[in-house]
């Protein structure tokens, strides 16, 4: 079973993020990455729409292609399905959260993430714990940046208007928490409207928690030669080129 694939799910090209750290520090390792582009986003759905869709989704990696372990590459599903998911399936599954722990308590914070991740239990926990004082909700942005694929510049006028109120100097934002994985992808351009700020991401102690995990469950690949298959629900060749690219150039930097 050590070589069984990896499955990686989000709803775009956000959990490609994920997947880069993973191959970078696990780069024997086989993946499976499944983009629910067809559903996407998940921001404004139900809980319980959300919640049947995943499930749906990790029966299917583990009946047809028999993953190893499930990594939930989307805060927002994350939020919403994570302790349920591991409630009822037997394979390790990882899910991510926003990089709250990462925050020093003296910092000026802002958070972006979804209305739901905003509404979660441990996130709100840890918001207070390291006395957050900002968070903003932007429901079409990772839409927007699975559709500006290739052109994450087109997005910042956008950026510099929704975020206009959180940039001004009296704010004095030094550190901006990503709560999306789709937002590592528009990190130049978030730093461009909060220049005096760390933007702070998930994706590289995501995959050292995956690779943790599965050490401690015996399940690492010690086999050369790792694979990725790339399921997406409704086709389009731009994301899967991305998604490839992501893949490939990962490797590559493996290799130097």
């Amino acid at each position: 079973m050590e070589n069984n694939p990896i499955g990686i799910f989000d709803t775009g090209i956000g959990g490609s993020s994920i997947l880069a750290s993973c191959v970078a520090q696990m780069p024997h390792e086989s993946f499976i990455y499944v983009a629910d582009n067809k559903k996407a986003p998940y921001g404004k759905r139900f809980r319980s729409t959300i919640y049947k869709r995943v499930r749906k989704i990790l029966i299917d990696l583990i009946e047809c292609h028999q993953i190893k372990a499930f990594v939930i590459a989307c805060n927002t599903a994350s939020s919403v399905c994570k302790q349920k998911l591991r409630n009822e399936f037997a394979i390790p599954i990882i899910a991510v959260e926003p990089p709250l722990k990462l925050v020093k308590r003296e910092e000026n914070c802002l958070i972006l993430a979804t209305k739901h991740t905003l509404k979660c239990k441990r996130v709100r926990h840890f918001m207070k714990r390291k006395n957050v004082a900002y968070k903003i909700a932007i429901s079409s942005l990772a839409a927007r940046i699975d559709k500006n694929i290739g052109n994450f510049d087109e997005i910042l006028p956008f950026l510099r208007k929704k975020l206009a109120s959180f940039a001004k100097e009296d704010k004095n934002i030094s550190a901006v928490v990503l709560g999306c994985t789709h937002y590592s992808f528009i990190e130049k351009q978030l730093q461009q409207v909060f220049p005096n700020a760390s933007i702070i991401s998930s994706e590289k102690a995501v995959a050292r928690q995956v690779k943790n995990t599965l050490r401690e469950v015996n399940l690492l690949c010690r086999k050369k030669g790792g694979t990725l298959k790339i399921i997406l629900t409704k086709p389009s060749d731009k994301m899967e080129n991305f998604i490839n690219e992501i893949y490939a150039a990962q490797l590559d930097n493996d290799a130097l």
